[in-house]
């Protein structure tokens, strides 16, 4: 894949990511910028802001381009926090360190860029994400990324 200016400024932000949050434990994995999507695998490691309870891998999704596509899912802005009985419930409400937050980060800087440089570009609103349980789950969802801009060549 020949990235644009703005994959390539989108790629060099997303290898930053760990970076710039030390304090998450990030661990960024198989990753690839298309032409008008981006997919990751991100590993948050235990950390200050996670230790009452596991946390996974991730492989997230986020679309963007100059038509601003609006479609997809997302799991929200939302955390988990344990309760006096050490139960767990969300809770809703601004977010950072999590995984809301990095995409957040992400798809900012980047649309800062677009408007700075006059790039028409627009994320779509939502992403979409999943917890990888297993390791056979895992190399699936890494074939799947690196073997993705040979399927939009043949498109």
């Amino acid at each position: 894949m020949i990235l644009s200016e703005m994959g390539n400024y989108l790629q060099n932000e997303w290898l930053k990511t760990r970076d710039i949050r030390p304090d998450m434990n990030i661990t960024l994995d198989e990753f690839v910028v298309m032409p008008d999507h981006f997919h990751a695998i991100i590993i948050i490691g235990e950390n200050q802001y996670n230790t009452n309870f596991e946390m996974g891998i991730v492989s997230t999704a986020m679309h963007g381009g100059a038509t601003g596509d609006s479609t997809g899912g997302s799991i929200g802005d939302s955390t988990i926090k344990p309760n006096q009985n050490n139960q767990y419930k969300n809770e809703f409400g601004p977010q950072s360190k999590n995984l809301a937050s990095i995409i957040r980060g992400i798809k900012s800087i980047v649309s800062t860029y677009a408007k700075k440089t006059k790039q028409e570009f627009q994320w779509q609103t939502l992403y979409h994400d999943h917890i990888i349980r297993t390791n056979t789950e895992l190399n699936r969802i890494r074939k799947y990324i690196r073997e993705n801009p040979e399927k939009w060549i043949r498109k």
